[in-house]
């Protein structure tokens, strides 16, 4: 799902917190990896249900038995789709 500039903006508003502050490979799914284990680590796991319902555009009550592998395949997409490293690289700058 391509994101408008309010959603990609949330989406870098939740993730900021867990994304390198050097981005070193810019391989999609071990930059995505790093960002869940980040999740994971802080013990955040909620986070995981806010990204879902804002690149998909579902509700929470959809995500009662979210299945973990079309998730991360969900994320993966959105993150190729929107370009996720210039993404960060612009909200960076934006922010200072």
């Amino acid at each position: 799902m391509t994101l408008n500039i309010d959603k990609s903006y949330k989406l870098y508003k939740l993730l900021n917190p867990f994304i390198p502050e050097v981005i070193e490979n810019e391989d999609i799914v071990d930059f995505s990896s790093t960002i869940m284990n980040n999740i994971i680590q802080a013990n955040e796991h909620e986070k995981f249900l806010h990204v879902a319902m804002l690149i998909t555009g579902k509700k929470l009550e959809d995500f009662i038995e979210i299945d973990v592998n079309n998730f991360i395949v969900e994320m993966l997409n959105c993150f190729i789709e929107n370009d996720i490293f210039s993404l960060i690289q612009f909200y960076r700058g934006l922010n200072g």
